[in-house]
C-alpha cells in the first residue's frame, strides 16, 4: 500500500477541487491509500482562493469569513460525492505553537522580511508569491501598507509550517500531491514534506484553450513545471506527425487563443470589422515600412518566480519590458526603415479579470512621458483597442522574448524572432529563429534570406508542441471511478431503457464527469454514438495512409493556418466605403 497525501485546502475553487478528485480516483485504482488535508478556517485572513472571489488581504473580515465558510460548504459536498479520508490543518497546530508563531512575527519587519527564514525554510521569500502576483508587484522595496498585508501570508507560512512538520513526525508518507507548488502554503508543504524524503509532485489544470480545466498536468518537480520544453517526453514525441484529428484539435485551440472562438482573458478580442487604415491612424504606421511587432510579457510573474530562485535574470538589458523599451529606443534611429510597435501586455493595466495596474506600467509610462521616444517607435496600450491578433496581421516581424503570442504566431506561419532565448521557459526556443540579442535580431530582419520566407517546419513544429503540451502530455479530469460509473448505469436502468440510460451516461461523459474510457458496461455502443466522424481511425485498407502523414500534416497546416490568418487580417477600406 502506498501512502499519498494530498494538501488541498481551497475546495471553494471547484475546478481544482475537481482534477484534484479525478486525481484521488485514479491513485485509489493504483492501490494508494490517499489522505486529503483540508483547513476549517485557518487562512481566514487571507487565502489564495479569496482573490477570485474579488476579496484580498485589505478587504473586510466579513467578506474573507464568506469565502471560507463557502469553501467549508464545498469541501462537504465534495467530499460526499466522492469521500476520502479527510484531516484537516487545525489539527496539527497546538495552542503553544500558536503562541510560537505570533512570537517568530515579531522578529519579522519590513527590513528583514525577505531575508527571513525559520528553520532552514525561507518563510519570508515563500510567502511573497501570491501577494506579488495579486498586487502585481516587481519590487523588494515594498510601501508599509504592503507589508502589513504581506505579513497575513507570513503567518500562513508559519501556520503551514508547523502543521506539515507535525503530520509528518507521526506519519508515514510516500507522495504528497497540492495544487501548483509555487503557492506559498503549498511550498512549504512540499519544502517539509521533501526534508522527511516523501515525494513531491504538483497538479495544474492545463487543458486546451477552449475547455481549459477538462486536462490537467502532474509535475514531479519544480523545474519539470517550469522546463516542459526540454523534457524527455517532448524530445520524444516531436519528431512524429500529428494526423488530420490532431490538426484541427490544436486548430480548435488556436481559435480560442487568437479569440476567434470564445473569449479572451487580457486582450481585445479581434473583430472582422477592424479596418487597415484604422490600425495605421491609431498608431501612426507608414504604409510603405517595414512593420515589427515587439510583444511583451507582465513583469511581476517573472519576477515572482525570480524571487523565489526559480528562475534567474541572463541580462540586465533583457530584464523586464522597461529595459527592453530602453534599448529599442536606442537602436530604433539606426533602422529608419522599420516601424516598431512596442506592446504593452494588458495584464499590466486593469482588465476583465483584474482591477489593479502594476507598479512596471507606471514606470513604463513614466519613461514614455518623460522620453523624446524615436518616431518609428510606437506604443501599443490597451487604451488602443486593438487586437494582437489583428495587429499581428499587419506585421512583418514579430520580435519576441517570453510572450505566448510567439507560440501562437508561430503557428500561424509568421516569422518570429526570439531575441533573449536564455529567459524563455514557456515553449521550445526551436520553434522560432533564435538570435542572442535585440541588436542581432535586427540584423536578421534585414538579411533578404529571412525576408524571403519562414521555415514552415518551425509552423509544423509549433502545432506538435501545442498537441503535446495540451492534448498529450496531461491527464484527462474524470471524477466519477468506472464502479461509481457502473452504479449510476445500474440505478438508471431501473427506470429508464437500456438504450436510454447509456445515452445519458453518456452525456455525463462528455460534461467531463466520467470517461468513456473508463465505463464496465457497452462501451463499444455508446463511443459508436458518440463519435465524431473526423474521429474515425483509419484501419483496414487505408493503413497506407500513414505513409503520406509528414506530407498530410504539412498541408493540412498550411491550409488551416491561411484560413485563420484570412479571418484575422484588417480590412483594406475601398473607396466606397470611406465614401459611405
Amino acid at each position: 500500500m502506498i501512502n499519498t497525501l494530498i494538501f488541498a485546502p481551497a475546495a471553494v475553487i471547484t475546478i481544482w477541487d475537481t482534477s484534484i478528485k479525478s486525481l484521488i480516483s485514479s491513485l485509489e485504482a493504483s492501490n494508494h491509500k490517499v489522505t486529503l488535508i483540508r483547513c476549517k478556517g485557518m487562512y481566514s485572513e487571507m487565502c489564495v482562493s479569496m482573490p477570485a472571489f474579488n476579496v484580498y488581504e485589505n478587504s473586510s473580515q466579513v467578506l474573507k469569513n464568506e469565502v471560507c465558510l463557502n469553501c467549508i460548504k464545498c469541501q462537504k459536498v465534495s467530499d460526499r460525492i466522492y469521500p476520502i479520508n479527510v484531516d484537516f490543518l487545525e489539527n496539527f497546530v497546538s495552542l503553544r505553537e500558536h503562541k510560537q508563531i505570533n512570537s517568530v512575527l515579531d522578529a519579522v519587519n519590513i527590513q528583514n522580511w525577505f531575508d527571513f527564514e525559520f528553520e532552514g525554510i525561507k518563510v519570508g521569500r515563500i510567502a511573497s508569491y501570491e501577494f506579488f502576483l495579486n498586487h502585481k508587484i516587481k519590487d523588494l522595496a515594498i510601501s508599509e501598507d504592503h507589508w502589513q498585508n504581506l505579513r497575513k501570508h507570513i503567518r500562513n507560512v508559519l501556520y503551514t509550517y508547523f502543521a506539515a512538520e507535525n503530520y509528518f513526525r507521526t506519519n508515514v508518507v510516500n507522495n504528497l500531491v497540492v495544487y501548483n507548488r509555487f503557492y506559498s502554503v503549498n511550498n512549504v508543504f512540499c519544502q517539509v514534506a521533501e526534508k522527511y524524503e516523501s515525494r513531491v509532485f504538483s497538479i495544474q489544470n492545463e487543458g486546451p484553450a477552449f475547455d481549459a480545466n477538462s486536462r490537467y498536468h502532474l509535475h514531479a518537480s519544480a523545474a519539470q513545471q517550469l522546463w516542459l520544453s526540454k523534457s524527455i517526453e517532448w524530445q520524444g514525441i516531436k519528431d512524429k506527425p500529428l494526423g488530420i484529428i490532431k490538426v484541427f484539435r490544436v486548430n480548435r485551440h488556436l481559435k480560442h487563443i487568437l479569440g476567434l472562438e470564445g473569449t479572451l482573458m487580457y486582450s481585445e478580442k479581434p473583430t472582422s470589422l477592424e479596418t487597415l487604415d484604422n490600425i495605421y491612424a491609431k498608431l501612426n504606421l507608414r504604409v510603405d515600412s517595414t512593420k515589427v511587432l515587439v510583444p511583451t510579457s507582465s513583469a511581476d510573474e517573472r519576477f515572482t518566480l525570480e524571487v523565489l530562485g526559480y528562475l534567474i535574470t541572463d541580462s540586465p538589458e533583457n530584464s523586464d519590458s522597461l529595459s527592453v523599451l530602453k534599448k529599442l529606443a536606442f537602436l530604433a534611429p539606426s533602422y529608419p526603415e522599420f516601424d516598431f510597435i512596442f506592446r504593452i501586455h494588458p495584464r499590466e493595466f486593469p482588465n476583465k479579470r483584474e482591477s489593479v495596474k502594476s507598479m512596471h506600467a507606471d514606470d513604463l509610462m513614466d519613461f514614455i512621458s518623460s522620453t523624446r521616444l524615436p518616431e518609428n517607435l510606437k506604443i501599443n496600450t490597451p487604451d488602443d483597442q486593438i487586437s494582437i491578433a489583428n495587429l499581428a496581421m499587419v506585421t512583418d516581424f514579430v520580435l519576441n522574448s517570453t510572450s505566448t503570442v510567439g507560440l501562437d504566431f508561430v503557428a500561424l506561419g509568421l516569422k518570429v524572432i526570439m531575441y533573449s532565448p536564455n529567459r524563455n521557459f514557456v515553449y521550445p526556443n526551436e520553434l522560432n529563429i533564435v538570435q542572442p540579442d535585440l541588436e542581432k535580431s535586427l540584423i536578421q530582419m534585414k538579411s533578404q534570406e529571412f525576408k524571403n520566407g519562414f521555415p514552415h517546419e518551425k509552423q509544423v513544429l509549433a502545432y506538435r508542441w501545442i498537441h503535446f503540451k495540451y492534448f498529450t502530455d496531461n491527464h484527462k479530469v474524470v471524477i466519477l471511478s468506472h464502479d461509481r460509473m457502473h452504479r449510476i448505469k445500474r440505478i438508471l436502468d431501473r427506470i429508464m431503457s437500456e438504450d436510454f440510460s447509456i445515452w445519458l451516461c453518456a452525456l455525463i461523459a462528455r460534461y467531463k464527469l466520467a470517461s468513456i474510457s473508463l465505463w464496465i458496461f457497452d462501451k463499444k455502443k455508446v463511443e459508436a454514438a458518440f463519435r465524431h466522424p473526423t474521429d474515425r481511425q483509419i484501419t483496414g485498407g487505408h493503413r497506407w495512409l500513414h505513409r503520406f502523414m509528414p506530407f498530410m500534416e504539412s498541408s493540412v497546416i498550411s491550409l488551416s493556418s491561411k484560413k485563420m490568418r484570412g479571418m484575422l487580417t484588417p480590412k483594406v477600406e475601398t473607396e466606397t466605403t470611406v465614401n459611405n
